[in-house]
């Protein structure tokens, strides 16, 4: 049968229902005659669509009992503030101590002195085909352990005529050079034990487990040679510090149980080292020698998803601007923030935001280009991140590298 309406009126409008066509209006709105409330919306209930009016001024939409509904807006108002929320936190317990922390520098107030003291009597002979160096080694527990050294000196006496020169020196645990304080004029030395000093320091080492701060002579032959003052007991730091001796130079080192050697370490007085900034106590901090750049960076042991670090600066800080940076191998090194430090609370825990990311090693780099000091209490760094995935899928404003303020939202 042909498809007519019946005279010449228009054909009616139309809806979807079960019923025949009757003529009725097509309840969409824009797209026939509607029937909707101004600004209200449509949603299926899986047999017919419904009609959600508009919501008050300022409504959130959200869902209850599996129907849309409008309800009131939280906090921030949208769902992007409650992601940004996550990422933030202003609760100290909720921040990681660091394992260590690693400091470009660590301001001095004068030097102390170790001199191993006691009844020696004996002799430790050093020339050319013999033993050619003795000096002491120091274990992980030693007093000495973690200090720099700004020199040394030994009791030292010649026999017959020795020339040349002898070297204070230190070799690290597997027998490499690493470091040169001094030299001396052998030739210069008497039949008698007298202290001789390293002199002018020109380098400096912390000491490290198993180094040996030595004495060194490679010259004379077995009439004419110099002797280290030695005593046949341990008097110093025992058994943490003890003598080590080589041969020669291609030769292997000997411990030397329950002896030591006449000699004297000068060491840096360091009151505020950088493992302050990680000793979970902020009446104590880490201050920097006047320089420029100065900086510290904490390892967190593994690469740590995290969006924040709280840093408590102390008052001693002279540095204006700081950046955050991270990196994966403590070598190269990306800027996440910016920061002036007229900004940051002396003696407060500071949070600083910055984008989300995974990394090892979080630095603090004084970034004026002066010369000047920076000083920190402590640095804790966000918690590993567990809800990584939700946080980078859902889009939120990137957080600014150079924005100087503390808080950075990114909104």
């Amino acid at each position: 049968m042909s498809f007519g309406g019946g005279g010449s009126g228009a054909l009616p409008a139309h809806e979807h229902t079960n019923l025949p066509l009757d003529g009725g209006p097509l309840d969409f709105v824009n797209t026939t005659i509607a029937s909707l409330t101004a600004n209200s919306m449509t949603y299926s209930d899986g047999a017919a669509l419904q009609e959600l009016t508009i919501g008050g001024e300022g409504a959130a939409l959200t869902v209850s009992g599996g129907v849309p509904t409008w309800a009131a807006a939280g906090p921030a108002g949208d769902v992007l503030s409650a992601i940004l929320v996550m990422a933030n936190s202003t609760t100290i317990g909720d921040y990681a101590q660091p394992g260590s922390a690693t400091c470009s520098s660590a301001a001095t107030s004068g030097t102390a002195t170790v001199t191993i003291t006691g009844v020696f009597g004996y002799d430790l002979d050093l020339y050319s085909g013999s033993t050619l160096m003795g000096g002491e080694q120091f274990t992980a527990t030693a007093a000495l352990a973690g200090q720099t050294l700004a020199g040394c000196s030994a009791w030292l006496k010649k026999t017959g005529s020795p020339t040349g020169t002898g070297y204070f020196r230190a070799y690290d645990s597997g027998g490499v050079l690493v470091a040169t304080f001094g030299s001396v004029d052998v030739s210069t030395f008497t039949g008698s034990y007298v202290e001789y000093s390293s002199g002018t320091v020109s380098a400096t080492r912390t000491i490290a487990t198993d180094d040996r701060i030595v004495f060194e002579y490679t010259g004379g032959d077995g009439a004419n040679y110099v002797s280290i003052e030695n005593a046949a007991s341990c008097l110093y730091d025992c058994p943490a510090s003890t003598i080590y001796v080589k041969y020669s130079l291609a030769g292997s080192w000997h411990s030397v149980a329950s002896n030591d050697l006449h000699m004297s370490f000068t060491y840096y007085n360091i009151p505020n080292p950088c493992s302050n900034s990680v000793d979970d106590n902020t009446a104590t901090y880490w201050q920097s020698a006047t320089e420029t750049n100065p900086n510290i960076y904490v390892d967190l042991s593994s690469s740590t998803t995290c969006s924040n670090i709280a840093i408590d600066p102390n008052s001693a800080t002279t540095e204006t601007e700081v950046t955050i940076q991270s990196s994966d191998d403590a070598i190269s090194w990306t800027t996440q923030r910016t920061i002036l430090t007229s900004n940051w609370t002396n003696g407060a825990w500071n949070y600083i935001r910055f984008n989300i990311l995974a990394a090892r090693y979080w630095r603090i780099y004084g970034n004026s280009g002066n010369s000047v000091d920076l000083a920190i209490n402590e640095i804790k760094v966000l918690n590993g991140v567990t809800d990584a995935n939700v946080r980078t899928l859902h889009g939120h404003i990137p957080i600014s590298s150079s924005d100087t303020s503390l808080n950075n939202a990114g909104v």
